[in-house]
């Protein structure tokens, strides 16, 4: 059951909170703005298989376990919270473009601290993320990755197969794909993925070959 957390507005978090219920339509905990809080974080995650979080985060340097991710209210779900957790059967946690806007070490100590207080905690695999990646490309790559990934298979070769698939497909490929798995959100001119898909439809190159677009993303775990 996908635990999907938004607590930001950035602007593609819907369509991957979609594209993870997609994946496993029955039993879920939808955690979105005003209700995205830390209590309603910390009693969802303990019960979860798998937890999707699409919000900023924050990283302290001189309380380590002060990091963690930005609910509503203002509030943090720290990693001293996930620690004190002890999930039980938490397969999968993604964390999903933290644009948090903190140059330098800051973000590369949320990404080391996160996913290893996680797999300490209980969790069996952990995506996150290196640098401060695109809100739409986070949405292409894990959009993809789960509609082709399924809980009785290992995340990494999807995830690396999810990473290649963006690197390599130009854009018509890609518009398909927001048509395909997205078709209510890209019939309206005036949605922001008609929008984007349109634009993708004249690019015949591979608009995100760099490896700006896909080479942040890390799988820890088993």
């Amino acid at each position: 059951d996908p635990q999907p957390v938004e607590a930001s507005p950035i602007q593609f978090a819907n369509p991957v909170i979609q594209a993870a219920i997609a994946t496993f339509p029955e039993q879920r905990i939808l955690l979105q703005k005003e209700k995205a809080t830390r209590e309603a974080g910390r009693l969802a995650i303990p019960q979860s298989n798998i937890v999707q979080f699409y919000c900023h985060g924050t990283a302290n340097f001189r309380a380590p376990l002060n990091s963690g991710l930005l609910m509503a209210h203002g509030e943090t779900l720290t990693l001293g919270d996930l620690l004190n957790l002890k999930p039980q059967n938490l397969r999968l946690v993604v964390l999903s473009a933290c644009e948090t806007g903190i140059p330098g070490l800051d973000l590369a100590d949320e990404v080391v601290s996160l996913p290893t207080g996680l797999l300490q905690a209980g969790a069996a695999g952990i995506i996150a993320t290196l640098w401060p990646v695109a809100d739409f490309t986070t949405m292409l790559l894990l959009s993809y990755f789960y509609r082709h990934w399924q809980p009785s298979q290992p995340p990494a070769p999807i995830l690396r197969q999810a990473q290649h698939w963006l690197r390599d497909s130009p854009g018509p490929t890609l518009a398909a794909h927001l048509h395909s798995q997205f078709p209510r959100q890209t019939q309206e001119p005036t949605a922001p993925l008609h929008k984007m898909a349109k634009d993708l439809e004249n690019h015949h190159d591979c608009p995100f070959a760099h490896p700006y677009y896909w080479a942040a993303f890390t799988y820890t775990g088993l």
